[in-house]
Formats: structure tokens, C-alpha cells, sequence
């Protein structure tokens, strides 16, 4: 499901993007959809300035961050990004106000990033329910 989901994205182009970047105050449900996205390549922007001012998002919304979805892996131990976080951005959106909305870019990110949340929620409660005195070796004798 996410490697359909990435090659939806990979298919935005700049035009797509000329549409998010055309909106001098998006719809609340947009922005939102990209801080989540965002914050998945910039937890530091969490709370943050850039992170609330439509123009710093829009300015990362190039060829480089369809780059990085294209090889993000939201299992990894490499991500710092909190689920928690991430949620207070998209959980609140339903699927259908964002078909409603009509922007197929926003519609992509979104689908994207509900999966890429989604997924690192249930790797987190994996790893939470596999505490080091649950794991036994048996020793060969």
C-alpha cells in the first residue's frame, strides 16, 4: 500500500505544485496536510514558526521532498518524528474532506502521510509490547 501510495506521488509534478503554491492563505485543512508532511522530514520545525507560516511550508514544496517520500521508511529507527505530533495535524481530517476539497496534490500528501502515520503508531505499540525481559534465547546445549 505505500509503495502504490508513493508512486501516486511521484506522479505531482510542477504543475501540481504550482497549485499548493498558488494559494496566498490555503484552506486550514491544506496546510495542515503539509505540516504533517513536513514535520515528518523536519521535527524541529514542531511548534515552530516556519511550521505555521503558509510561505516557509510553501517553500518546500519541490522536487526534494518528493525525493524524500519517495524513499522515506516511516518503520525505520531512523525516524525522529513523533506520531503523536504528526496526528494533531491529520487525524482530525476526514478522508472525504479532502476528496471534497479537490486538489489532487493535497489529496495524494494526504493518503501518504495518514499511511506513513498509521504505520509508524503501529511500530511504536510493536516495539512498546516487546520489552527485553519478553525476548528468551534458548542456548544450544
Amino acid at each position: 500500500m505505500l509503495q502504490d501510495l508513493r508512486h501516486c506521488v511521484s506522479k505531482l509534478d510542477h504543475q501540481s505544485f504550482a497549485e499548493l503554491k498558488s494559494y496566498k492563505e490555503p484552506p486550514v485543512m491544506v496546510h495542515s496536510i503539509l505540516k504533517a508532511v513536513l514535520l515528518l522530514f523536519f521535527p524541529e520545525w514542531d511548534e515552530s514558526e516556519e511550521i505555521h507560516s503558509w510561505n516557509q511550508c510553501k517553500l518546500k514544496v519541490n522536487s526534494d521532498l518528493i525525493r524524500k517520500i519517495l524513499s522515506f521508511d516511516p518503520t525505520a529507527q531512523y525516524v525522529k518524528s513523533n506520531p503523536e505530533v504528526l496526528a494533531k495535524y491529520i487525524k482530525g481530517i476526514p478522508r472525504g474532506a479532502v476528496w471534497k476539497q479537490g486538489s489532487i496534490p493535497a489529496e495524494q500528501l494526504y493518503n501518504w502521510a495518514f499511511t506513513c502515520l498509521s504505520l509508524m503508531e503501529l511500530t511504536q505499540k510493536m516495539q512498546s509490547t516487546q520489552s527485553p525481559s519478553q525476548v528468551f534465547l534458548q542456548m544450544p546445549n
